[in-house]
């Protein structure tokens, strides 16, 4: 899975390899001249002059980003300069530099920003071709100054979070595959279910567990928040979903423990809207022939 952080000082080995890395690829290895340790001064010192983002693949880093802020007099209004964008070379084609990208343009729209600018060698056909499918457009020869802004910029900013919750969904498929078959579907965020029940829930917060009053103790206890909607008067109901425990996602293990805690409960709630669904005479001839609801008759009497 990619994981998109901040980088933070004991990540300075790191990034000199990755610009080191940079300079290879763009034939410029002769112009490296820094020293690490004013790398690290300009990068995490009291005065800081860039800010840098670290991609991970499975927890190994896989590529960065650095960059710093501008400003625009024509449009007072600050904007974000990509200086390096980077990916090592057998980690590309899974979406590390799009979910690089799609951070750095989520930070510029928090920050106010109405443009994220770049520049890219003349030559480097692969990365134009990139940009472009991304909305970015050229500004200026030899360095080519780019530029991604207006409607382009908040779009690509909300990538971020809708492949975080692919990425986030495609996981859980795998890990849930012993438990049978998962499909999703929209229900106020991606809702997953297992042989048609429903145990989960992933939207741009996070993974979320179906609960009931039978297994709240459970997840009291493993300390997971309740998923809340809040609307904009300030009030804002709970619904019968925990915040996934951390370990849920490291280890397979633990997310089966969690997700057949999970599928009870989803199981448990399918049962109450059936029972619920079922005129009482109906319910009571169901009870005469020993059927539970949910269950289906099969043959000529009469296949539901």
């Amino acid at each position: 899975m990619i994981h998109i952080r901040e980088a933070v000082p004991e990540d300075l080995a790191v990034i000199a390899d990755f610009i080191r890395k940079l300079a290879t690829y763009e034939r410029m290895e002769a112009d490296i001249r820094f020293e690490e340790a004013t790398l690290g001064e300009h990068l995490f010192g009291e005065r800081t002059s860039a800010e840098v983002l670290i991609a991970e693949w499975e927890g190994k880093p896989a590529g960065f980003a650095l960059f710093y802020k501008t400003f625009s007099t024509f449009a007072a209004r600050p904007g974000v300069y990509l200086e390096d964008l980077f990916v090592d070379q057998d980690m590309r084609g899974r979406n590390i530099g799009l979910a690089l990208l799609s951070r750095l343009a989520e930070i510029a729209v928090d920050r106010g920003a109405d443009r994220l600018d770049w520049s890219v060698l003349s030559w480097n056909e692969p990365a134009k071709q990139f940009y472009r499918k991304m909305g970015a457009a050229q500004q200026s020869d030899h360095w080519e100054h780019w530029r991604l802004g207006g409607d382009s910029l908040y779009h690509l900013s909300y990538r971020f979070n809708k492949l975080m919750e692919e990425q986030l969904v495609d996981r859980v498929s795998v890990l849930g595959a012993p438990l049978g078959t998962i499909t999703k579907r929209w229900r106020f965020g991606h809702a997953l279910d297992c042989d048609g029940v429903h145990f989960a829930l992933v939207d741009e917060a996070g993974l979320w567990f179906v609960e009931d009053d039978e297994t709240a103790p459970v997840w009291d206890a493993a300390r997971c928040d309740p998923w809340h909607v809040r609307f904009s008067d300030g009030t804002h109901v709970k619904l019968g979903y925990r915040a996934a425990p951390d370990e849920a996602l490291r280890d397979a293990d633990a997310f089966l423990k969690w997700a057949r805690l999970a599928l009870e409960a989803g199981m448990r709630q399918r049962i109450s809207e059936e029972r619920a669904a079922i005129k009482p005479a109906k319910l009571y001839r169901m009870s005469q022939r020993g059927e539970a609801p949910g269950q289906r008759r099969n043959g000529k009497d009469g296949s539901r």
